[in-house]
């Protein structure tokens, strides 16, 4: 399966732009997508039903972005080793 280019907060920041008054066509042109690839996400992650699911997409996406920041901020091994001046 082909990763998409949109990630999943992505798609549902488009989803609650276009809730909170912004036409489709507009939502559609600042993010480089037809308005039918909009309807599909829409109805993927616009219901009620999936507002759960939705909230769940939004923390672990925020947590992938937490933990690639902790990772980039932590020295590695060869780096501690080198500062300690252990062998």
């Amino acid at each position: 399966m082909s990763s998409s280019r949109f990630s999943t907060t992505d798609i549902l920041r488009a989803i609650i732009e276009h809730e909170a008054g912004v036409s489709v066509k507009e939502v559609s042109l600042k993010r480089g997508i037809s308005p039918r690839t909009f309807y599909r996400w829409q109805a993927k992650w616009g219901s009620e039903k999936s507002t759960e699911a939705r909230s769940h997409a939004v923390l672990a996406e925020e947590i992938r972005q937490l933990k690639k920041l902790l990772a980039e901020s932590m020295p590695s091994a060869a780096e501690m080793t080198r500062f300690s001046g252990r062998k």
